[in-house]
């Protein structure tokens, strides 16, 4: 099957053979003492041996230091910075016996722009001192104090305004001190004695490891602006500066790490191949691939920054990242746990489809199959990436609705509202009615009944949402006072909201009724199409396919948002883009929670530290509420699968207040208790909390409340995209005088029934 996955990946060492030929240059007893050292090699290594890893999630924290490592090997053990709030002290822990092994005495010795620990265990910084103007290199010892201090003379790195320097890499051996740092044009890596003398500069390098014994490894870049013309790594005497190997490995190294006890060069690339291979670090040569992101991990390495990496003594791997496009302090630490031997098989006993990997579905099979030993999910996706999919959505579509018909799809499939189309998918049996199966699961009672109940069609409920999407308005508090408003925001309809564009133009004409990206009104647009996904319920009906669009109140409605078009105050014209200040001072903006809930709760403290704002649900439709949700992700049941037992358990499991709340699954939750749990995360890890940020806990615990209540004000699933579209067009039309309101809705009312005949 496509994309298969699993916890751990099963690593058969292959026997590597040695060849020996052209002129020989070694007594028969210097051969005899290779082969000899090769084979001790090989047995530290485990080369010939089979071996797996498992994943171990140690947790997140937030650290706003600038240093930017955070794993370190400490007296041969691996450690990580870590914080414990109970005493406020920072340690560095043993990544895999989860112990303190040495307290941080000074946080100074963190606070620079890099820190190290060198092979005895002793603490050296590196940062910019602005009263000399020269870049400094201090040791301490075990109580905090300054030990050593070297200043460095001719630092090649950027030094920038305010006097701070980037570091990426510092490493301190027995000679020298090892600095990687930013420059003007390209990365730099510099080596001086420990008298502070520059000895050698190499420009161009992606990152690099000491060995400890005067030799270092370097990752390059390649490419018309830098020093070299392959990708790949060198090997270097730092003493005399001479080139002892050179290795092209055909892809850019991200990092490079070198492992004492197994003599080896660990080598990760995230961009390409997302796999980590390992190199003889004596020789240079290739040996194996030991771990692939996609396969081997629950999360992404796409939508990651990986920040630090280490292999340890035993050939266990740790690693530190953060997540694109969420706050950069929080940082995510993993161990993989190298364990010998083979992995015992497990026959598959359920197979769930869907388009791409996902990073909560792949961390949720791995928990399930650790609380159930006995069981093998096979994960068959076909994109490793959403990315992918979204590129390739047009071709996958429609090969997905054949593979449903044909029954080459699993037992579970995942899928996203557009994919799925619910409306019409549960008109047929091809999915599995899930009604009572949720009726009578223990998580029933924790789960959003309004929006299970928006998914009932005669009735049947065939589809379950694992996060989901709440249509909501941020409303600006300071212009509604501004204005005297004294009204009830919560039950407003669509023709009310555009009412008050009248008040904006008499009392404030310097502001907005509403703020939108796009600058202007667009019925294909977010507020357009929000407006019609509002009414169409009442003008479409799925049942019996018919529709009617020539109603008086539509009518009506449309001629006052053609009339609103002409007020210089109604959308925000040029509107910048800015995830805090939504509004930029109109009184409405119109968003979903179909983005990372952290994200959403930090802009909506940040934010409203110097305004205030709330949350309402969406306005309501003319002649019903209409106030609709869409799902992120949703979980189907194959009607022909012969394992529907097991599919509605592991389903089960995806609905449990722990796994609906893991961090992966970083949207607004089914499981109400997981929203809790979520929001709770997302507050302590941008340390929002009543005693550290006072106001900010006020104002989340205000945007935590909005979200449930407006969850709960929520009646219809709206997967009416395609009608949207249909409708749409013709009113724009109409709203550029191209064709009249009676053509338009003429145009719109064809659209609809050719779709609902479809």
């Amino acid at each position: 099957m496509k994309g298969k996955n699993s916890k751990t990946i099963i690593l058969i060492g292959l026997l590597i053979v040695i060849i020996v030929s052209g002129i020989y240059i070694f007594t028969n007893m210097g051969k005899k003492d290779t082969e000899i050292a090769d084979q001790e090699v090989a047995e530290t290594r485990n080369i010939n041996e089979p071996f797996y890893f498992s994943e171990e999630f140690l947790g997140e924290e937030f650290h706003d230091f600038s240093c930017q490592e955070f794993l370190a090997t400490y007296k041969s053990e691996p450690v990580k910075i870590t914080h414990d709030s109970s005493d406020d002290e920072y340690y560095l822990m043993n990544m895999n016996t989860k112990e303190y092994m040495y307290k941080i005495p000074d946080i100074d010795m963190i606070l620079n722009s890099s820190y190290c620990v060198d092979e005895e265990g002793v603490f050296w910084s590196v940062d910019y001192d602005k009263e000399v103007k020269k870049v400094i290199v201090k040791s301490y010892d075990d109580e905090g104090r300054e030990a050593k201090k070297i200043q460095l003379d001719d630092f090649k790195g950027n030094i920038f305004d305010g006097g701070y320097i980037q570091v990426y890499r510092f490493r301190v051996d027995k000679d020298f001190v090892y600095i990687s740092s930013s420059t003007e044009d390209n990365p730099v890596l510099q080596i001086y004695t420990k008298n502070g003398n520059l000895k050698n500069v190499y420009e161009g390098i992606g990152d690099f490891d000491i060995d400890n014994k005067g030799k270092f490894f370097i990752a390059v870049l390649s490419g018309p602006k830098y020093d070299y013309d392959f990708y790949g790594f060198l090997k270097i005497d730092a003493a005399s500066g001479s080139e002892i190997y050179r290795m092209d490995t055909d892809t850019a190294i991200d990092f490079i790490r070198y492992n004492p006890a197994e003599n080896l060069l660990y080598c990760i690339n995230t961009m390409k191949t997302k796999e980590i291979k390992t190199y003889d670090a004596e020789k240079g040569s290739y040996i194996k691939t030991v771990f692939n992101f996609i396969k081997d991990s629950s999360y992404s390495v796409e939508n990651t920054y990986i920040n630090d990496f280490l292999a340890d003594d035993e050939g266990n791997l740790h690693l530190s990242f953060t997540i694109r496009d969420e706050e950069e302090y929080i940082h995510y630490f993993y161990n993989y746990e190298k364990i010998m031997g083979e992995e015992e098989k497990r026959p598959i006993t359920l197979t769930v489809t869907a388009p791409y990997r996902d990073d909560f579905i792949q961390e949720a099979i791995i928990k399930y199959e650790k609380k159930y030993p006995d069981e093998k999910i096979e994960y068959d996706y076909t994109y490793s990436e959403k990315s992918s999919y979204n590129e390739h959505y047009e071709i996958y579509a429609p090969r997905f609705v054949l593979d449903l018909i044909a029954g080459e799809v699993g037992d579970v499939i995942f899928g996203e509202r557009s994919l799925i189309k619910y409306k019409d998918t549960a008109r047929t049996d091809a999915f599995m009615d899930l009604k009572e199966f949720l009726e009578e699961d223990p998580s029933y009672h924790q789960l959003n009944k309004e929006v299970l109940n928006g998914l009932k069609i005669s009735e049947a409920i065939r589809a379950i949402p694992l996060n989901v999407n709440y249509l909501f308005v941020e409303v600006n508090m300071d212009l509604a006072s501004q204005l005297g408003l004294d009204i009830d925001f919560d039950n407003m309809t669509w023709r009310e909201a555009l009412a008050l564009l009248r008040i904006i133009e008499e009392k404030v004409p310097n502001t907005y009724l509403f703020s939108d990206s796009d600058g202007r009104f667009n019925w294909e647009k977010f507020l357009g199409k929000t407006i019609l996904k509002s009414v169409i319920p009442d003008l479409v009906d799925f049942e019996k396919r018919k529709a009617d669009l020539n109603q008086e109140w539509f009518m009506e409605l449309l001629k006052t948002v053609k009339e609103c078009q002409k007020s210089q105050n109604f959308i925000t014209p040029n509107r910048e883009f800015d995830l805090i200040d939504n509004l930029q001072g109109a009184l409405f903006y119109v968003d979903g929670t179909d983005s990372n809930y952290g994200d959403l709760l930090v802009n909506f403290c940040k934010h409203n530290k110097d305004h205030k704002s709330m949350y309402i649900p969406i306005f309501k439709g003319e002649i019903n509420n209409n106030r609709g949700w869409g799902s992120g992700l949703m979980v189907l049941i194959n009607n022909r699968s012969g394992r529907k037992e097991s599919a509605q358990k592991f389903i089960s499991f995806l609905l449990t207040e722990e796994i609906n709340g893991l961090s992966t699954n970083n949207r607004v939750s089914i499981n109400e208790s997981s929203f809790d749990i979520i929001a709770d995360k997302s507050m302590k890890k941008h340390r929002i909390s009543k005693d550290y940020d006072p106001e900010g806990f006020q104002n989340a615990q205000r945007l935590n409340g909005y979200i449930k209540d407006i969850s709960h004000k929520v009646d219809y699933f709206y997967d009416v995209d395609d009608l949207v579209s249909d409708i749409a067009g013709p009113l724009q039309e109409y709203t550029e005088d191209k064709i009249t309101l009676e053509e338009a809705i003429s145009k719109a009312q064809s659209n609809v029934m050719i779709s609902l005949e479809e």
